[in-house]
């Protein structure tokens, strides 16, 4: 009975130890010890992992846009068409993206448990066996992210003036329009 109760917790031991993650594998056999013999199987492993990511990302975009028309004059004539001064425009289309990635930073998926087996058989009367796992795995990950993105977008437009004084006659007296326009597209990713 006491042998059958030896087993039984081996058995117990062993199947309770296949869980968790695989790295090591160590086995140890024992058989065919004479009477009274002391039969001992130790397994100790120690197992230290510290993974660190570190990303930093800084982005900076400036755009800085002036446009003028210059400006239209008829002053003292007798007969002046159109006095017009042309378009002012600004345009802008800005993009920042940028990505960090450490995928090999899935230590859950790569970082294992061991494989232990430990067998002790046909041992004489009166022997004493044991068979003892010691697993330790330590599993440190440590991530920083960091990510800085300016975008600063100045714009001035102005249309010239126009003037007509002291003219007969004069057509149309017009300024051209002034337009500003501006799209900034910011992507930012960081993955571990």
């Amino acid at each position: 009975m006491k042998k059958l109760l030896r087993i039984i917790a081996i058995a117990v031991l062993g199947v309770s130890l296949t869980t968790g993650m695989a790295a090591a594998q160590s086995s140890g056999d024992i058989d065919g010890t004479g009477t009274d013999s002391a039969n001992h199987i130790n397994f100790d492993e120690d197992m230290d992992v510290d993974v660190d990511n570190n990303n930093s990302g800084n982005a900076s975009s400036s755009n800085d846009q002036d446009a003028e028309s210059g400006n239209a004059k008829a002053n003292g004539n007798t007969t002046v068409g159109d006095v017009e001064s042309g378009d002012a425009e600004n345009d802008s289309d800005a993009s920042i993206n940028f990505t960090a990635s450490n995928a090999g930073s899935d230590w859950s998926a790569n970082y294992g448990a061991s494989s232990n087996s430990g067998s002790i058989s046909n041992t004489g009367t009166g022997s004493d066996n044991t068979v003892t796992f010691q697993n330790s795995h330590n599993l440190n990950v440590t991530n920083n992210n960091s990510a800085n993105v300016n975008t600063t977008n100045n714009q001035t437009a102005n249309s010239g003036s126009a003037t007509a004084n002291g003219n007969t006659t004069v057509g149309n007296v017009r300024t051209g329009g002034a337009s500003n326009s501006s799209s900034s597209h910011t992507s930012v990713s960081l993955n571990n």
